[in-house]
């Protein structure tokens, strides 16, 4: 009859078997084995106990590193998804600001008045055609994007260059007010201006310049008070 071993855990090694699961190496301080015999005189073991006093008696020499093969590929797959998103997102932000710009573009081609957009360090970043034409101001100037240079520029077209700037830097120092007010030009042409601060998420981001020409309107309506004398 072959001879069998039988290796039978205490229940106080089965109730750190969890530790041992995840230690790298296990030390044991305090160890007894009991061996038992079928047939005493033949000297033969047929099976043994191992047996702990204390969990104290099992010391974990070191412990496995977090990055296992499973995490690490877990953590690169959402890294993975997580860049993914992001790029989708930016694409998609990209594609409404470009649609955005389009349409404020369209808006100021079609209107009727001359538009111009500064920011809050008074340089210009936006305007239409009809501003250009209306003011008759060189690209070159308005390549700069230097509102200082364009204000230099257009003040000897005016009739009363100084009242045009004064309430121009009444508006500046006061952006929370609205202008409104007529602008005569040496050449007879009479421009209403319109000025509002321009506001981004509540905080004011610079402003918006309007300006329409109303020559004709204003020529009427000298000759309809010339009448009425």
């Amino acid at each position: 009859m072959p001879t069998r071993v039988c290796c039978a855990l205490s229940p106080l090694l089965w109730g750190i078997k969890h530790k041992i699961k995840v230690a790298l190496s296990v030390r044991y301080t305090a160890l007894w084995v009991t061996v038992s015999c079928l047939r005493p005189a033949a000297g033969t073991p047929q099976s043994f106990k191992i047996h702990l006093a204390s969990l104290q008696d099992v010391v974990l020499k070191g412990e496995p590193s977090w990055w296992t093969p499973e995490r690490t590929l877990s953590l690169t797959v959402f890294l993975t998804m997580a860049t993914l998103g992001i790029l989708g997102w930016v694409v998609i932000l990209r594609h409404q600001a470009r649609s955005q710009t389009a349409l404020i573009q369209s808006a100021l081609k079609a209107t009727a008045d001359g538009i111009v957009v500064v920011d809050e360090h008074e340089r210009i970043v936006n305007y239409n055609h009809k501003f250009v034409e209306m003011w008759r101001i060189p690209q070159q100037i308005l390549d700069s994007r230097e509102s200082r240079q364009v204000l230099e520029y257009v003040q000897a077209q005016l009739q009363d260059p100084k009242a045009f700037m004064e309430k121009l830097r009444r508006f500046q120092s006061d952006s929370d007010d609205n202008i409104d007010d007529v602008v005569e030009f040496l050449d007879g042409r009479a421009i209403q201006r319109h000025y509002e601060p321009r506001r981004v998420r509540g905080r004011i981001a610079g402003r918006v310049y309007g300006f329409r020409d109303i020559t004709v309107e204003r020529r009427a309506q000298v000759a309809l008070e010339a009448r009425t004398r």
